[in-house]
């Protein structure tokens, strides 16, 4: 499943792609975003936040990866990426990673962060959440700041102990095979 969607108001513009593929092992989603918000008075911001559920029925390795590239243009700036992952059915959150630029905490004006992670899930129900946002909270209106950047979750089901032996079994001779040919 493919889908995008765009937003703009005034100077300010958030951008998103979405991607989803699931197949009995394996679950994929990709978000590329591309966000400018304008300088002013109020906080205006713009992002992208998004939350997928799943029920697992065997131990899943989830893992993040992602990349984050902000441009600060004059005043007070702040963008930040991060991933929840929680029990659904409360909605209470049980890890999560994250990144933020802020000027007034002193960060760079532009900077690019690289966030990943891996996670163990045991079977039951769970939801990821990600955002992305960039806010523009003082200065010119037409001072515009940039963000963009990419995140990929993909969920893997976690082979049996008992399949694992097969795997290492065949492993082991492949191994025995090349150092006979290699002596």
């Amino acid at each position: 499943m493919n889908e995008t969607r765009s937003v703009v108001l005034h100077n300010s513009m958030a951008h998103a792609a979405y991607q989803f593929n699931w197949n009995l092992a394996t679950g994929h989603f990709r978000i590329d975003a591309d966000l400018a918000s304008e300088g002013g008075n109020g906080g205006p911001f713009c992002g992208t936040d998004n939350r997928v559920n799943f029920s697992i029925t065997h131990d899943t390795l989830l893992s993040i990866d992602s990349e984050w590239t902000y441009q600060f243009n004059g005043g007070i700036r702040r963008s930040r990426i991060i991933f929840w992952v929680g029990d659904s059915a409360t909605g209470i959150s049980s890890w999560a990673i994250s990144e933020v630029g802020d000027t007034v905490a002193g960060d760079p004006p532009t900077d690019t962060f690289h966030i990943g992670g891996s996670l163990l899930l045991t079977p039951g129900s769970y939801f990821v959440r990600s955002l992305m946002d960039l806010s523009a909270v003082g200065g010119s209106p037409n001072s515009i700041s940039t963000a963009h950047g990419f995140a990929d979750i993909t969920l893997t089901t976690v082979p049996e102990p008992a399949a694992l032996g097969p795997l290492a079994f065949a492993a082991i001779m492949l191994r025995k095979r090349r150092s006979r040919r290699d002596q």
